[in-house]
């Protein structure tokens, strides 16, 4: 059995005890990520179809495969299964993304030429190569 501290160090918020156990609870902060705001649309545009067109097609693909009889042994339920466990867990990914955004803007306020932040747009051109713009949306 694990020894907890009589108090908790300072990264925990609570300390619980019920009975002879005691649990120690976190509170997690969940990073911003940034994203401009086509990005963000996109994000919501893909978190869309897959609720409503995807699981729709996964879920008849279930059901197609389960009337297929034995399920054991049928590739096509299997496959229908680790599709759903990649849409849902996409969905979640982008329940995620979508919750902590910060949508960021190049609002034109930074002039200076030698300093990057989040928000600036940058032009790299190397070589013969076409120049390619990006913008910075985090570390």
């Amino acid at each position: 059995m694990r020894d907890f501290p009589e108090e908790p160090p300072e990264i925990f918020n609570h300390c619980i005890s019920v009975g002879d156990a005691k649990f120690i609870l976190q509170d997690k902060i969940m990073p911003t990520n940034f994203l401009t705001k086509e990005g963000y649309e996109k994000l919501q545009e893909e978190l869309k179809h897959l609720q409503t067109v995807k699981r729709q097609e996964v879920a008849e693909r279930l059901h197609e495969a389960m009337e297929g009889g034995e399920l054991i042994e049928n590739a096509e339920y299997e496959a229908a299964k680790n599709e759903q466990a990649f849409v849902e867990g996409r969905i979640q990914e982008l329940d995620h993304l979508l919750a902590t955004a910060q949508i960021i803007e190049d609002n034109g306020k930074s002039k200076k030429h030698d300093v990057i932040s989040v928000g600036a747009k940058v032009t790299i051109k190397e070589g013969n190569f076409e120049a390619e713009t990006f913008t910075i949306v985090g570390a």
